[in-house]
């Protein structure tokens, strides 16, 4: 039984979050394939051109999530040309969606390598959803930002990944007022011990977890194998 209260209904609650934007991920790479699909044709391959059917589907997951600053797809290497390929639709100010250009040509300027980054090398290499971060923003303007991702499949091929970005201080207001329930310093911890989001100094975005004091407490997030855990710690009688 949990010593620390809150603790037990805050890590259900905080893992249905975690879970209901994972399957409309799924979803939008359900859709994704189907849109791509049906604008291939007959055609035996799918060209750069049928990727622009999948914005739809972005645009309905970014509507669902309005605290989501982008979301898309990803083609590896070999489906779609040799360097892949990356559509990703981002939310402007008015509402509107435009997508970001990437510079997937090697040994040029601003040469974005996804194919080593975590949130794609694990989706595609294992099949499973990953969630990275928090992390500085390749689109830029120093954005501190958290990336989850699910297989894109082509049949039973996967093909890539679909995935979004949702900035650290959008998160907060989504999920800070579960963690406030806690009566007790608390935080969201990712499965590299980095700190996703915290309800006090104790824990900062970012930071890796340090050793906890007695009493404190480590519950983990039931979604999908994502590795994330909800940790708490008595606050400090000073």
């Amino acid at each position: 039984m949990t010593r620390l209260e809150g603790v037990e209904t805050t890590t259900q609650e905080i893992g249905q979050w975690f879970r209901v934007m994972l399957d409309d991920l799924s979803q939008l790479a359900e859709d994704s394939a189907i849109a791509m699909d049906l604008a291939r044709g007959k055609r035996a391959t799918l060209s750069a051109k049928d990727l622009k059917s999948a914005g739809p589907a972005a645009e309905r997951f970014l509507a669902k999530h309005p605290e989501h600053e982008a979301a898309g797809i990803i083609l590896r290497p070999g489906v779609v040309g040799s360097e892949g390929e990356i559509e990703w639709w981002k939310r402007e100010v008015d509402g509107s969606f435009r997508t970001i250009l990437f510079s997937l040509t090697p040994h040029t300027a601003g040469f974005y390598d996804f194919e080593t980054l975590e949130w794609f090398s694990n989706v595609v290499n294992t099949g499973r959803p990953t969630i990275t971060g928090p992390y500085v923003d390749y689109a830029g303007m120093d954005k501190y930002i958290l990336t989850t991702t699910v297989p894109l499949r082509d049949g039973d091929q996967i093909i890539g990944a679909a995935g979004s970005d949702i900035e650290m201080r959008a998160l907060e207001p989504a999920l800070m007022p579960l963690l406030r329930r806690i009566n007790a310093d608390a935080a969201i911890v990712s499965q590299h011990d980095r700190i996703v989001l915290g309800n006090s100094g104790r824990f900062l975005v970012g930071n890796r977890l340090g050793t906890l004091p007695a009493g404190s407490e480590t519950v983990d997030l039931e979604v999908h194998e994502l590795g994330l855990r909800l940790v708490a710690s008595p606050r400090s009688s000073r």
